[in-house]
This record gives structure tokens, C-alpha cells and sequence, in this order.
């Protein structure tokens, strides 16, 4: 009786392996949708697979990971930091071209000096520079879902400041989001986010540099602020890119969103 036991076994086994595989076009795969909150991991990671992976930088893709893991924690903040990570970052990625991220950049800089002159005027423009910044993103993808071949042959981006925002007061910002963590568990992933965006920072390549300035940029507090007030209108345009619906329209609602969004935010300051 034994050796037959172990010979159906063997047999079972072998038919296993040999099962078939069938291999779907992505845009055919499933969206996974989570029920809960506004933005969570789902909404961003299906977003993230808007852009071909082996385009992107490899400490992006680790930064990604932690951008996720933020969305899933249960306070505002962490949420609000990763959806506007996610939309910075699809911004510049989606670009054949290095971006201008002079907006990400004065952000992070007038936020650094304000916490040492308290100057709000600065602070208040570098906040018009950063709803800039992501109004541009999203504009990148809407281009991205109606016509990506205008995408592709995209001219090269004329900066607005002098290096295009690739030097600026990188390590005292992620200081200060440490600082600033509301949780353990908080402060582990922006500890985490800080290794991948030095990495970043310090690379070579531009299109490194522009997500390291995204990053950057999202988790100061106005910037966060900022993005918290249209937490609807993101999860919103990002499943509408996804599904393939009229991101033009919920794109349009978005940028409403923000500007409405960091005139509050502006008033605080």
C-alpha cells in the first residue's frame, strides 16, 4: 500500500507543476478596491502602476513601499503625506524628461527658514509654488490617459529656478517630519522615506532628483496641509485614471480642490 500512496502523491504533485499559466495584459488585471478610508494603499498602489516600473529608479521604488505603508496607518497626517507623495511622484515619473521641481524645492527651503526667521510671506508664496507643482502633475496625468504619445515626445521642461530645484535644505526637512511625528510607527516610515530620498537626492540623474524634491515637499506640514484639504478629489482623480474614465474633468475638480485647499492653509501661517 505504501509505494502507491507515494506514487499518487508524486503523480498529484507532478500535475500541479504541470498546470498551465495564462498571462493577461495589465490593463486587464483586476482593480482592488479596499473600503475604509479616503486614500489608503489600494488607491495609490493601482496609481503607481500607471507608470512602466523599469523606468524607475530603484530607492523610488523602495520610497514608493513606505509611501504606501503611510497610506494604511489611521491618522490624517501619515494619509495626506502619502497621497501627496503619490501624486508628486507620478508626476515627475510619467515625464520622458527631467521636470521642473522648483516649486517642490521652495516649498521645502521657505518651510526650513520659516521655522528659523518666521517669515509667512516666503512661506505663503512657496505654498502657491507647490499647489503649482501639483496642478502640473496633474496635468501630466491626464496627459498620460488621453494621449501618451504627446506625452512621449514631451519637449524638455524650462526651469524657473537655477538648477531646477535640485539643491535645497534636504536633510533638516526630513528632521523635521521626524520631529514632528505624531506615532511610532509614523516615525519609522518617514525615518525609512529619508533614506530612500537622500539616495535620491544625492543620484545623479534628474528624473531621481524630481521624485526626491516630490517626497520632500509632501511631508511638511503646509504641504501636507495643503493636500489633506482635497483628500476626496485625489482618491477620486487617481481611481478615475485608473478605471480610465474622464480624468480631464476630475482632474479639473482637483486643482479646485487645492487652490481652495492652501488658501485655508495660508491663512494659518
Amino acid at each position: 500500500m505504501i509505494p502507491i500512496i507515494v506514487l499518487s502523491v508524486l503523480l498529484a504533485a507532478q500535475g500541479a507543476y504541470g498546470a498551465s499559466i495564462s498571462y493577461v495584459p495589465i490593463e486587464d488585471v483586476p482593480i482592488r478596491y479596499e473600503f475604509g478610508n479616503t486614500i489608503n494603499r489600494n488607491v495609490l498602489d493601482n496609481a503607481f502602476q500607471l507608470v512602466d516600473g523599469a523606468s524607475v529608479p530603484i530607492h523610488a521604488l523602495t520610497l514608493q513601499q513606505a509611501t504606501l505603508d503611510l497610506a494604511d496607518q489611521p491618522d490624517g497626517v501619515s494619509q495626506s503625506i502619502a497621497a501627496g507623495q503619490t501624486l508628486g511622484i507620478l508626476g515627475e515619473l510619467t515625464s520622458p524628461v527631467a521636470g521642473d521641481t522648483c516649486g517642490y524645492s521652495q516649498l521645502v527651503d521657505s518651510y526650513n527658514n520659516y521655522h528659523t526667521t518666521g517669515n509667512r510671506a516666503d512661506l505663503n508664496n512657496a505654498i502657491d509654488s507647490y499647489v503649482g507643482s501639483l496642478n502640473r502633475a496633474v496635468d501630466q496625468l491626464v496627459l498620460l490617459r488621453t494621449n501618451p504619445a504627446a506625452l512621449r515626445n514631451q519637449a524638455a521642461v524650462v526651469h524657473s529656478c537655477s538648477g531646477g530645484g535640485r539643491s535645497y535644505g534636504h536633510d533638516k526637512v526630513w528632521d523635521l517630519a521626524l520631529s514632528n511625528a505624531g506615532s511610532a510607527a509614523h516615525a519609522d516610515l518617514i525615518n525609512e522615506q529619508q533614506c530612500s530620498s537622500r539616495r535620491l537626492y544625492g543620484a545623479w540623474d534628474r528624473r531621481s532628483n524630481s521624485v526626491a524634491a516630490a517626497a520632500a515637499a509632501a511631508v511638511t506640514s503646509p504641504g501636507h496641509q495643503v493636500v489633506r484639504g482635497a483628500l476626496p478629489q485625489i482618491a477620486s482623480f487617481l481611481n478615475t485614471a485608473v478605471a480610465g474614465g474622464n480624468t480631464a474633468a476630475s482632474g479639473q475638480a482637483l486643482k479646485q480642490a487645492l487652490t481652495q485647499s492652501s488658501a485655508l492653509v495660508k491663512s494659518k501661517y
